[in-house]
């Protein structure tokens, strides 16, 4: 095990609030990193702040962007403007990557899938931003392997993966199935937990309603543990979704969440 990852703030976990609200939170909260949508900037923009102003305060907070979400039309092969913000927010704050996570596009098999990831990587390679694809149970790409497919086709070396253990879960993942994976190409890790059995209708309104690491039936612990002993790099980020996160103040709901991360990278270095 690592003996000091770092812990990136996802912000898309506590979507009620401001970006520089939570940037604050994040901070005091003890996060290293946090990361930032393409609407928060829009917003942010929108409320009369300069790119400047942005970065000053990314700056001023001592986090660092670790990643911008999403590119969520890259499986169109179509350069859109999604990716054109994407790739000028990870150049401007010196982030991590660019997500790539397919929301509004439909999947036309494996094959052209490759080619638009690839197009998308030497797109944004120029600019030296690395591309990271997450799956998603309910679209494709649905599950680890064929996300994995895509990159490892694709053959880009900034080209890589986010690993979701929400969507790992929830896709049927199993442990052993980290083994066929390059570790080196897991660029984004996002921890949350799930109860067993859903407990919403579809799964897009279940991920919406995410429990702390932990607190569930996804075998967090197990599952840090396996990116750990494959040789996993990239920082643990904790990407909660819910809107119960609205009613408390902002600092104490990052405070719960680095404390619930704490928690599990704590307990799989433990061993079983």
């Amino acid at each position: 095990m690592r003996s000091d990852p770092d812990f990136v703030y996802c912000s898309t976990t506590d979507q009620s609030r401001p970006f520089l609200e939570k940037l604050a939170a994040a901070a005091q909260a003890g996060f290293e990193g946090i990361s930032l949508t393409i609407k928060e900037y829009l917003d942010i923009r929108s409320a009369g702040f300069s790119d400047l102003d942005l970065a000053a305060a990314v700056d001023d907070s001592g986090l660092y962007v670790a990643e911008v979400s999403t590119a969520s039309r890259w499986l169109s092969g179509e350069v859109t403007e999604e990716e054109e913000i994407g790739v000028h927010l990870v150049s401007l704050l010196g982030a991590e990557g660019l997500n790539c996570t397919p929301l509004n596009a439909p999947y036309l098999g494996l094959d052209a899938a490759v080619v638009a990831f690839s197009a998308i990587c030497d797109r944004a390679g120029r600019r030296g931003v690395r591309c990271q694809v997450e799956f998603l149970p309910w679209t494709q790409p649905a599950d680890l392997q064929t996300a994995w497919e895509i990159v490892r086709l694709a053959d880009r070396s900034n080209g890589g993966l986010i690993f979701d253990n929400w969507h790992f879960y929830r896709s049927g993942g199993a442990l052993s199935d980290l083994r066929t994976v390059d570790p080196g190409k897991i660029f984004v890790i996002q921890l949350s937990d799930a109860p067993e059995a859903p407990e919403y209708p579809d799964l897009l309104t279940e991920t919406a309603h995410r429990l702390l690491p932990g607190q569930g039936a996804a075998d967090v612990v197990g599952t840090v543990r396996g990116l750990e002993e494959i040789g996993v790099a990239a920082p643990y980020g904790g990407e909660v979704i819910n809107p119960c996160w609205a009613s408390s103040p902002a600092v104490e709901n990052a405070s719960v969440l680095h404390a619930a991360m704490r928690e599990v990278v704590a307990a799989a270095a433990c061993g079983p």
